[in-house]
This record gives structure tokens, C-alpha cells and sequence, in this order.
């Protein structure tokens, strides 16, 4: 605690680096990622929807041209399940449940 009081309060010059080297110490370094690929079952349309709302770019390929032989226009595809993962973007982002993943990534 004395750590991040020290950062907050501002009491000593090497404070923002003591509290990054105790991170260090303690964070675990056998963490694994699960990758829940699930969401990769659903329709093109929800998958889209979906890696918009999570950030997700590996598929966008592969689920774009799966859409391009489903929808007559590309313009289709931004104003339908485009635009239906914005919408859950712009509601998460009123209840400030998450933020835009490019300007995270931006600033870490």
C-alpha cells in the first residue's frame, strides 16, 4: 500500500518506479491464455459482430470474404453486422464497461 501511496501522493521521485519493479516481483509468470474460440462457431454475421466488439483481427479476412459471398454489397455487410457490433460497442462504452481496444493498446 505504502507503494502506491507513494506514487499517488507523490512523496518520493523513484515512487512510479519502485511500484513497477514490486509488480514485476509478484505478477505470476505462469499464466497462460485460454483462447475461448466458441464465438468461431456462430453465424459470419455474429462473428463479425463479435471480433468488432473484442478487437479481434486474426479471422477478419476470412470472415469477410465468407460475407462477401452472402451479402450482394459490401455496403451490406458495414450497415448489418458491422454496424450491430458498433452499437454494442457504443453501448458498453455509455456504461464505460469498455473502452476502444485500439487506444488501449495505444497507450499500453
Amino acid at each position: 500500500m505504502e507503494l502506491v501511496e507513494d506514487v499517488i501522493l507523490n512523496r518520493r521521485s523513484d515512487a512510479t518506479e519502485r511500484l513497477v519493479q514490486f509488480a514485476e516481483s509478484v505478477k505470476s509468470v505462469d499464466k497462460t491464455a485460454v483462447k475461448d474460440e466458441a464465438w468461431r462457431n456462430r453465424s459470419v454475421e455474429d462473428r463479425l459482430s463479435h471480433a468488432l466488439v473484442k478487437g479481434i483481427v486474426e479471422y477478419i479476412d476470412i470472415d469477410i470474404e465468407e460475407a462477401l459471398g452472402k451479402y450482394d454489397r459490401p455496403l451490406s455487410i458495414i450497415e448489418g453486422p458491422l454496424m450491430a457490433g458498433m452499437n454494442v460497442v457504443g453501448t458498453f462504452s455509455a456504461l464505460a464497461r469498455c473502452s476502444c481496444p485500439r487506444s488501449s493498446r495505444a497507450r499500453g
